[in-house]
C-alpha cells in the first residue's frame, strides 16, 4: 500500500504543478482562448493567484513532509486540501454549467481523498526518529 501511495502523490504533485505552470507559461490570450480554461476569465486575479500557490504548496506538501519524514502528517493534510480545492472546483464548474470538466475534477479529488486517507489512517508516515541526547 505504500508504494500505491507514493506513486499517487507524486502523480498527483506533478499534475498540479503542470496546471500551475500551464496557467502561467502560457500566453493569457492563448489559455483562455482555449475551452477547457476558458472558466479562467470569470475569476479575479488575484483569485487565481491564490489557487495556484495553494495547489503548489499541496504538490510540495505531497512529496516533502514525507519523503524527509519530518512532519509528515502535513502530507495527509496537503492531500485533505487539494481535495477540498478540487471540491470547490467542482461546485464552481456545476454552477457556471461546465460539466463536461467535471469527470477530471472527481477523478483527482477521489485521488486526493484517497491519499489522504491512505496517510491519514491505512499507511502513516512515521517521523524520523530523534537522536537521544544522554
Amino acid at each position: 500500500m505504500k508504494y500505491v501511495l507514493w506513486v499517487l502523490q507524486v502523480v498527483l504533485a506533478l499534475f498540479f504543478i503542470s496546471i500551475v505552470a500551464t496557467r502561467y507559461l502560457t500566453p493569457w490570450e492563448e489559455y483562455i482562448a482555449n475551452p477547457l480554461t476558458a472558466w479562467a476569465v470569470a475569476i479575479p486575479p488575484v483569485i487565481l493567484l491564490i489557487i495556484s500557490i495553494l495547489e503548489v504548496l499541496g504538490a510540495i506538501g505531497l512529496i516533502l513532509p514525507a519523503a524527509m519524514r519530518i512532519m509528515p502528517e502535513l502530507t495527509a493534510w496537503a492531500a485533505a486540501g487539494l481535495f477540498l480545492t478540487m471540491f470547490v472546483a467542482g461546485i464552481f464548474h456545476v454552477v457556471r454549467g461546465e460539466f463536461d470538466l467535471i469527470l477530471p475534477i472527481v477523478i483527482w479529488a477521489s485521488l486526493s481523498a484517497f491519499v489522504a486517507y491512505g496517510r491519514f489512517v491505512l499507511k502513516p508516515i512515521p517521523p524520523r526518529a530523534q537522536a537521544v541526547v544522554a
